[in-house]
C-alpha cells in the first residue's frame, strides 16, 4: 500500500511539474507576442507609415530577383559550411533542412527552436544516422555550425566597426562586440584543455543547484561538449570559420541589394556592422521571430548614417518579407515530405 501511495505521489508531482512548465512556456510566449505587437504598433504610430509603404511599392521586380538569387546562394554556402562539419548528408538536403529551420525560427518563439527542428527532422528522415554517429553527433554538428557562424559574424562585424566612419564607433556597441569576441575566442581556446573543462563542469554543477538555471546549464553543456569534441579537428574548424565569414559576407550582399531598392548606398564596411548588430539583437529571446526588435534595431542603426526612420523601416520590412518567403519554402518542404511519407505508409 505504501509503495502504491509513493508511486501515486510521484505521478502527481510529475504531472504538476509538467503543468507548471507548460504554464511558464505559455506566459513567455504571451510576453513575446505582447512585446512584438507593442513595438510594431509604436513604430507605425510614431513614423509616417504611408511613406514607408510607398517606398516598398516602388521596388522593381528585377531588384527582388537579385535579392532572391543572392539569398539562395547564401543557403548553399551555409549548407556547404555545415557539410564540412557533418559530411554524411548531401548539400541539397542540408539546404532543405536550413529552409525548414528558417520556418521554425520564424513561427516559434526563438531561433534555437529552428536549430532544434533541424535535429528532429534529420533524425526522423536520415536512414544512415546511426552510421554517422547518431543523434549526439548530429546535435553537436548543429551547435558547431552555429558557433562558427557566430565567430564569422563577429569577425565581419568587428572589421566593419573598426573601419566605419560613422558615429557608431563612439558608442558602447563597438566595445560590446570586441568584448564578446575576445571572451568567446579565449573560451574556445581554453576548451581544448581538460583542466578548464573540469572547472566548467564544477561551475555547471553549482549552477544546477538552482532550478531556474537548469535549462541554461543544459544549453551551455551542449555548447562546450560540441566544441570540445570538434577541437581535435582544427582544420575543419578553421575551414568552417572561413566559410562562416564567406556566408556572412553574402548576407552583407543581401543587405546591399535591399538597400539599393531604397537608394541607400552604403559601403560594405557599414553594412557589416549593421548585420552584426541586428543578428545579435534578433538572437535575444525578446519577441516572436524578432518582430519589432528587428525594425527598431534597423531604425536605430541607420540613424547613425543619417537614413530616415521611414526608409529604415521599409528596409526592415523588405528583409523580413524575404525571410518569410524562404520560410514558406521550408513549410512546403515539410508538407511535401509529410505527403510522401503518407503515400509510402499507405
Amino acid at each position: 500500500m505504501q509503495k502504491d501511495r509513493i508511486k501515486s505521489e510521484i505521478e502527481i508531482s510529475s504531472r504538476t511539474d509538467i503543468t507548471t512548465n507548460k504554464n511558464k512556456a505559455i506566459v513567455k510566449l504571451l510576453i513575446k507576442i505582447v512585446v512584438s505587437v507593442f513595438v510594431i504598433v509604436y513604430l507605425f504610430l510614431k513614423y509616417d507609415i504611408l511613406e514607408t509603404f510607398g517606398l516598398l511599392l516602388k521596388i522593381k521586380w528585377t531588384q527582388l530577383a537579385v535579392i532572391i538569387i543572392i539569398t539562395i546562394l547564401s543557403y548553399f554556402v551555409a549548407a556547404f559550411k555545415w557539410k564540412m562539419i557533418y559530411p554524411y548528408i548531401s548539400i541539397f538536403r542540408l539546404v532543405k533542412v536550413n529552409l525548414i529551420g528558417q520556418f521554425y525560427s520564424l513561427v516559434l518563439p526563438g531561433q534555437l527552436f529552428g536549430e532544434a527542428a533541424k535535429i528532429v527532422y534529420l533524425r526522423n528522415e536520415a536512414s544512415n544516422l546511426d552510421c554517422a554517429g547518431g543523434t549526439p553527433r548530429l546535435a553537436a554538428s548543429v551547435v558547431m555550425d552555429k558557433i562558427t557562424g557566430l565567430i564569422g559574424l563577429l569577425i565581419i562585424g568587428g572589421i566593419g566597426l573598426l573601419f566605419s566612419g560613422s558615429l557608431i564607433r563612439k558608442t558602447y556597441f563597438s566595445t560590446i562586440v570586441l568584448i564578446v569576441f575576445t571572451v568567446l575566442l579565449i573560451s574556445l581556446i581554453l576548451l581544448r584543455f581538460p583542466l578548464f573543462i573540469n572547472l566548467l563542469s564544477r561551475i555547471y554543477k553549482g549552477m544546477e543547484q538552482k532550478s531556474i538555471m537548469i535549462p541554461v546549464v543544459g544549453k551551455l553543456r551542449c555548447f562546450t561538449d560540441a566544441w570540445a569534441g570538434y577541437s581535435t579537428q582544427p582544420r575543419i574548424l578553421i575551414y568552417s570559420v572561413m566559410s562562416g565569414i564567406v556566408y556572412q559576407s553574402i548576407l552583407v550582399g543581401v543587405h546591399i541589394a535591399c538597400g539599393l531598392c531604397f537608394n541607400i548606398s552604403l559601403p560594405f564596411i557599414d553594412w557589416s556592422w549593421i548585420l552584426c548588430m541586428l543578428s545579435i539583437l534578433v538572437l535575444l529571446p525578446l519577441s516572436i521571430g524578432g518582430i519589432g526588435i528587428r525594425e527598431g534595431g534597423y531604425i536605430a542603426a541607420m540613424s547613425f548614417l543619417n537614413i530616415s526612420a521611414e526608409t529604415a523601416l521599409a528596409f526592415s520590412l523588405l528583409m523580413f518579407s524575404v525571410q518569410i518567403l524562404f520560410a514558406v519554402g521550408g513549410l512546403l518542404i515539410l508538407v511535401m515530405s509529410s505527403l510522401k511519407k503518407s503515400v509510402k505508409d499507405y
